[in-house]
């Protein structure tokens, strides 16, 4: 199996945010864009036990998936994102082929790809806490876009190139020789509070917005070195610094830790389906198709709640109005 690689580009700095999001995406994709041989990640299995047809999904063995290959040419053209009613479709005539193999190939569906997105923002979470405990000890330094030093990392943070190289080094991961000139971890100065997002969709832009606003900004301790820093300067200087404290302080408009649980990390991905991230009764639409698909924690939904699974045996509901409630605090921010 190919290892996975990322984009790192030739900065000197990496920006935290799009590092941990580019290794959850490179160690778990979803494949939404694959084609032909590629959109197969399995095969289905029968087997008769006490008279009951058991069928049950395993991996393919690489004799296994070139033995497939040569039967698609002769079958409609496989995507990344099928519905059910293709998947179907093209199974049926995978079936009456003469020279078909004993087995099912298990397409790439939709509910997988929900599934991996959820899995993405899981290894995120995991991958930034990592670096976090890594910052504590010592190991690694971080250091906002204003280069005062960062006490947790998150969204417009940095850490140096050498030391996120040697992170994924340790992770296995390699950095992809291709197309190494684009770089998704550097930010320009001259646009220090908006991060560069020109790669990722529309979508992504507003999210990536609402989490910045979420996380922790630069500690206040960091903010008042500013303002010592700011008494020993000339008048011109000064205000210069005092733009950039005011402009800090009127980002820093909560001083609570984004929220980590299962059901929020299920609204973000439901946002970045939606054409507009804030729309409540797309984005429900959204919980509601994932809670049909069993996407987890979700386990139902209807028009008004929403089950889900917050530890193993035990779930919760979550209101409709509770989302409401919760756009509404991001449209006004």
């Amino acid at each position: 199996m190919k290892s996975p690689c990322i984009e790192l580009g030739l900065g000197d700095t990496i920006e935290c945010w799009y590092f941990v999001r580019a290794i959850a995406k490179a160690t778990h994709p979803t494949l939404e864009g694959a084609v032909g041989i590629d959109c197969v990640i399995g095969k289905f299995v029968s087997h008769v036990k006490d008279d009951e047809l058991l069928k049950f999904s395993c991996e393919l063995t690489d004799d296994e998936r070139a033995s497939l290959e040569p039967l698609l040419k002769n079958l409609p053209k496989l995507q990344g994102k099928m519905s059910d009613l293709e998947i179907d479709t093209f199974l049926n005539l995978y079936s009456a082929l003469p020279n078909r193999l004993l087995w099912l190939p298990r397409l790439n569906s939709r509910a997988d790809i929900d599934r991996v997105e959820f899995e993405q923002w899981d290894r995120q979470a995991d991958h930034r806490e990592q670096l976090q405990q890594r910052l504590q000890d010592g190991k690694i330094q971080a250091f906002d876009a204003h280069h005062f030093p960062a006490k947790r990392i998150g969204p417009n943070v940095f850490i140096p190139r050498k030391q996120a190289v040697a992170y994924l080094q340790e992770c296995g991961i390699q950095i992809c020789s291709a197309n190494e000139s684009k770089n998704l971890s550097e930010i320009v100065l001259s646009n220090i509070l908006q991060p560069d997002v020109s790669d990722s969709s529309e979508n992504e832009k507003v999210i990536h917005q609402a989490i910045i606003q979420q996380s922790s900004l630069p500690p206040t301790d960091a903010l008042d070195k500013d303002r010592s820093v700011t008494d020993q300067q000339s008048p011109a200087e000064g205000n210069v610094q005092r733009s950039l404290g005011k402009m800090n302080e009127k980002n820093l408009v909560s001083h609570r830790r984004p929220r980590k649980d299962g059901i929020s990390r299920a609204i973000l991905i439901a946002q970045s389906k939606c054409t507009n991230p804030l729309d409540e009764t797309a984005v429900w639409d959204a919980l509601k198709a994932m809670a049909a698909n069993k996407v987890p924690p979700l386990k139902s939904a209807d028009d008004l709640f929403l089950s889900w699974e917050y530890a193993p045996g035990r779930s919760s509901e979550f209101s409709r109005n509770s989302l409401r409630m919760r756009l509404y605090r991001q449209l006004k921010k």
